[in-house]
């Protein structure tokens, strides 16, 4: 007698099975995985896009226009080897991109030397404004240059002549009298102060001199009241303006 097995089908063993679930558990696990890694990924792209650093932005621009030959990069130069961060003798331009390049640098020259509480640079509907404390230019009480002045305002003079745009020199004291026979009050302190500046950038720092203006205003703008000593202190200053085009150094 002949029995028919045709339609019969051998039970698969536990070991096969275990090696057909294995198989699909893995697959599944690398896909998981492969997608895990394309979304994260993608947020990532998504977070850098949305998130920008304004300065990376800035020097990005301004090495895009280093590397097309307009405005040399990186080169150090000066009196103190090493320790300047402009170059020396830079093309006259005046691309945005390179005046960001110009703040930046000079922003790192601060941080590096640890003048972040003396200088500071802002913008304004006039220009590009670097303010400069009078502890970090002159003795006390004058309009002496002091020697620990000289290798800033080098460097300032450096970034300035990458360009040809006018500059106002504007000298500030605080609202306490001075009453001498050579400054018979703060306003011929004030400008006593930016004309010593002015004559530093034309006589050591070769800036053009009818690009360049110095006013005195004495007490008459402080940035703070003149109510405590801190704010006596950051109200007494020089302020170099790198005017715009249409406004001129008169």
């Amino acid at each position: 007698m002949i029995t028919q097995i045709s339609n019969f089908q051998f039970p698969i063993s536990n070991r096969e099975r275990l090696r057909n679930e294995r198989g699909e558990a893995s697959s599944f696990t690398v896909l998981f995985t492969a997608l895990s890694v394309i979304l994260l990924a993608f947020f990532i792209l998504l977070n850098s896009i949305a998130v920008l650093d304004e300065r990376r932005v800035r020097v990005a621009l301004g090495s895009l226009s280093g590397s097309f030959g307009i405005l040399p990069a990186g080169v150090s130069v000066g009196k103190d080897k090493g320790e300047s961060i402009f170059p020396s003798t830079p093309p006259m331009v005046e691309s945005e991109a390179n005046i960001y390049q110009m703040i930046d640098r000079l922003e790192r020259y601060i941080e590096k030397k640890n003048m972040g509480n003396d200088v500071s640079i802002q913008t304004e509907e006039r220009g590009l404004k670097i303010i400069l404390s009078d502890s970090i230019l002159f003795v006390s009480g004058s309009a002496e240059l002091s020697r620990k002045s000289f290798h800033l305002l080098d460097n300032i003079c450096v970034l300035l002549n990458m360009t040809s745009k006018p500059l106002h020199i504007e000298g500030h004291t605080d609202n306490i009298p001075i009453n001498t026979r050579k400054f018979p009050s703060n306003w011929e302190l004030s400008t006593s102060r930016a004309i010593s500046v002015l004559r530093y950038m034309v006589e050591k720092g070769d800036i053009a001199p009818n690009r360049l203006a110095a006013v005195g205003y004495g007490e008459t703008c402080p940035l703070f009241p003149n109510n405590t000593t801190r704010n006596r202190v950051i109200n007494r200053r020089v302020e170099i303006i790198m005017l715009s085009e249409e406004e001129g150094p008169g």
